[in-house]
Parts: structure tokens; sequence; C-alpha cells
């Protein structure tokens, strides 16, 4: 199971969330677990007044509410927390301050310019100086809204704000919004110095499920460290390729990252089928030797409530990704059933053949874990390579794929 852990230090009273007394986690492995984050802390920061006090006659930059700096805050750790990285973001006052006269500058002109010069509407040395190390937008309709579209980075090849804001050492952000003009927005992108444990790699979009408007064409996967010159990435569904374009590994965004788009996406609407993704990246050198990483990614809607929610219960039939993958030959086998009837959960090579029978017969409703033993009905080693878990439950049919190693 792919555990996600973050510590959310800006949980709002004013939203009727309450500080918790530990790091919450989000398990990606569990569609509930995953969705139940999105309703709570997502749209949690959804929908806060800016309560800006600026004047655009005048050039004066005013402040926000801190209400609404907390949302941004809040949804930025959201984010993070997906990813795996341990956080307690909060926002700075003086950073802040520079990235409100920043935004100004940036509402005012209703244009995006990282070194604005003096002849710029409600120019300020302060504003510009945070221009130059911000990530600024213009149009979005909140300061949280402008984290998505940071986070998403559609059609940026570099992937860079994404980078900036999921860096593993990311700390201390300051936020600013003006609406002179058009809405303006300024992040602190250089703001370091968290410590404390971080994955060993992490990718964007994260393993495991993931609310699917979160999904842009571009996708990512960042190794601290690591040489990604001649790497590559493959992304697979029911087996067959989706066209991927690598994009020049570019430097100075955060740490190393591989960047590539993916046909598709971002989806039109929720998917029709909760289905995984494969990810493979490959050739990623690290300390001077190349390894493989691979992964799925559920895109799933995290509207579409489960189990008593849905009268059909097909919303809630759910197959996590057989963990360990790669495999030596064992594996674990987690899923979950919206209701008691008769399963078939087995094991099929590329040609759809079944090898192995993992389990069959009447169950009861809930979660359940089984373990593959890696053999064939036969009793023989499956040989090394890909294979799909398919689960018969419910009327439906959902898979996820299994590679073994020998």
């Amino acid at each position: 199971m792919h555990l996600r852990h973050a510590t959310l230090g800006i949980l709002l009273a004013s939203m009727g969330i309450a500080a918790p007394a530990r790091a919450l986690t989000v398990n990606t492995s569990s569609r509930d677990a995953v969705r139940n984050f999105y309703q709570t802390v997502y749209l949690a920061s959804a929908g806060v007044s800016s309560g800006w006090t600026g004047n655009p006659l005048s050039c004066t930059a005013g402040t926000l509410s801190s209400a609404y700096l907390d949302a941004a805050t809040l949804r930025l750790n959201y984010f993070r927390a997906l990813t795996g990285l341990t956080t307690d973001l909060a926002w700075d006052a003086a950073k802040s301050q520079g990235c409100q006269e920043c935004a100004e500058i940036v509402s005012k002109n209703a244009m995006v310019n990282y070194f604005p010069p003096p002849s710029e509407l409600c120019y300020t040395t302060l504003g510009a100086g945070y221009s130059s190390n911000s990530l600024l937008a213009l149009g979005p309709a909140s300061l949280a809204e402008a984290v998505d579209l940071f986070v998403q980075d559609s059609h940026v090849s570099t992937a860079g704000h994404r980078r900036w804001l999921l860096y593993k050492d990311y700390a201390a952000p300051g936020f600013g919004a003006s609406f002179a003009s058009l809405p303006g927005y300024c992040i602190y992108a250089f703001s370091i110095g968290l410590s404390g444990p971080v994955p060993e790699w992490t990718a964007w979009p994260p393993a495991g499920f993931i609310p699917y408007m979160h999904i842009s064409d571009m996708w990512s996967f960042t190794y601290a460290g690591a040489a990604f010159g001649a790497a590559q990435a493959t992304v697979t569904y029911h087996g067959s390729l989706v066209p991927v374009t690598v994009q020049p590994v570019q430097t100075g965004f955060g740490d190393e990252t591989l960047v590539w788009s993916v046909s598709g996406f971002p989806l039109s609407g929720p998917p029709a089928l909760e289905e995984a993704y494969h990810v493979t990246v490959s050739n990623v050198v690290v300390n001077s030797v190349p390894r493989s990483f691979s992964y799925d990614i559920i895109p799933m809607d995290p509207n579409v409530v489960s189990a008593a929610g849905s009268p059909s219960g097909e919303a809630d039939l759910a197959l996590a990704p057989p963990v360990p993958s790669p495999s030596h030959g064992r594996a674990s086998i987690s899923y979950r059933l919206p209701a008691g009837g008769a399963v078939d959960l087995v094991v099929s090579d590329l040609s759809g053949r079944r090898i192995a029978t993992v389990s069959s017969g009447a169950q009861v409703a809930g979660d359940h874990t089984v373990e593959w033993n890696g053999l064939t009905s036969r009793g023989a080693a499956a040989p090394a390579g890909l294979y799909f878990v398919q689960l018969d439950a419910a009327g439906r049919r959902i898979s996820q794929r299994l590679v073994v190693i020998r």
C-alpha cells in the first residue's frame, strides 16, 4: 500500500476542520481514503473570501484575510500530501507582503512579467523583486485555484511551477493576490528550508487513486540527484501503449525531474471505468547505476460516493495494485466488494489466458487481502513477465498489472 503523509499545520476552525493531534495520512491505494481526503481537505480550501483591502486607483496593494491565506496553504499541503511529502507548511507574513505588491503589478497591468520594468503600472521595487522569484498567474478565481493551475502545469514542458511547489525542501511560502484589474497572483517559489524524512522519489500524478481533475497532460517523475539524460517513460493502459512525448531535461526547478506529455489527458470528464495506467520510468541513473521505477495511477471521480451511498455499488468495487510490483513471485492483492456475492480473482498472461486462480467463490462485502504464491495452476513458478490480476465481481471486471521478475 502507498501511504502518503502530510502534517497540515493550518487546518481551519472557520472551515469546520479541527487541528489533528498527529500527522494526517492518506492511503492512495484506498479509493475511499482519497475521496474522503478530497472532500474534507481539498473542498475545505475552496470558496473563502479574499478580504482584499487594496485600492487600484492609488496602487495600494492592500492585504488579504488570514482565512484566505490559510486556504491557499491548505490547498498546497493537500497536493504535497498526495505525493508523499511530509509537510507542515504555513504562510510567511513578510514574504506574503512582498507577494502582495508583486500581485498588484500583475493584476494592474493584466500581464505576467517576471522582470517588470519601472514603467509598469503600480511598480514598486519590492514587488518587482518578488516577481523574479515567484510563480505568477493571471485569471484564476482564487489563490487556491492558482495553486491548482501550477500543480497541473498543463502544456508546460518543464513542469517548473509544479516542481517548486512539490519540492521536498519547500517551506514557509508567501502568497499574494490582487484584484486591481484581472485577478493576479504571486506565490514565492524560493522559500527553502524544510527538513525531515522525504520519499525516495515523487511523481505527479502520484501512484494509486487520484482525482481525475488533478491530472494534466504533463506527467513527471522526480528523484533528487538522479541523471535523466537517457531516461525514458512509458505509459500503458489495458496492455496497450499510450502515446507519450518525453520532454528535454531541464534543471533549475527544484530537484532533478523527467517530464513527459501523455496523449488523452486531461480527461474531459469522469472516467467511465476507474482502471490503472501503468507507468515505467527507465534508465534513471542513481549513483552511477541505471534504475527503473514502475507504478500505477488510477484516475477516479471523488464526487462519486462509495458503498452505502451508491445504489448500484459499482463505484465501490476496487482492486488495488499488487504489492510488490515488480515481484519475485509472491504478491499481496487487496480488493473491495460493494456487496456479497460470487468472486473470481485470477492472474492471466498478456494473451488473456488464465494461469492461476487466486480466489474464487462466494464472499462477503468489504475489504479482502489475499496472496498469490507466484505459481501457476500447475504448480510451476510463473515465468518473468507482465501479467494481469483480474477481479470479476458485482457484474464487472477490473484489473491491475503485475510485473514478475526472476
